[in-house]
């Protein structure tokens, strides 16, 4: 089985914007009154197809971060680390990380999103795992 002919090659600007998070919030006018990017943190956003990045709930965007520098080359492929996670409150009126609260106690492979309501966010921490953080 070969590839199809008129299909591109990713190129290296798309694959690395998979670990990219960036928002920005506009006035009516277009000019940018504020804008979050993970680069400026000392964290990064793991890539997963399947997991969501981020998760929104009034007046707070919450993104599950992990510490930057989690991945090595194993074969000649990049693999993940186990790593410590965080979840960061994003207060949408200043674009500002309101709250960084760590996760887990120790590092594993991968933390999730399982469900967000009015009085908090639950989140799998590895594989047995189920954390309820409440809102401040």
């Amino acid at each position: 089985m070969g590839a199809k002919p008129d299909v591109e090659p990713v190129s290296e600007e798309v694959l690395a914007s998979a670990w990219e998070f960036r928002l920005f919030l506009t006035d009516d006018e277009g000019r940018v009154k504020w804008k979050f990017d993970i680069e400026d943190t000392s964290y990064e956003v793991r890539y997963c197809p399947y997991i969501e990045k981020c998760r929104y709930s009034p007046p707070c965007l919450y993104l599950i971060a992990c510490e930057k520098g989690t991945t090595k080359m194993k074969k000649g492929i990049e693999v993940y680390n186990p790593t410590q996670f965080h979840l960061l409150t994003l207060d949408l009126a200043t674009g500002s990380v309101a709250q960084d609260i760590p996760i887990t106690r120790s590092p594993v492979d991968v933390c999730r999103f399982e469900d967000i309501d009015e009085n908090g966010v639950l989140i799998s921490e590895g594989e047995r795992t189920l954390r309820y953080f409440e809102k401040s």
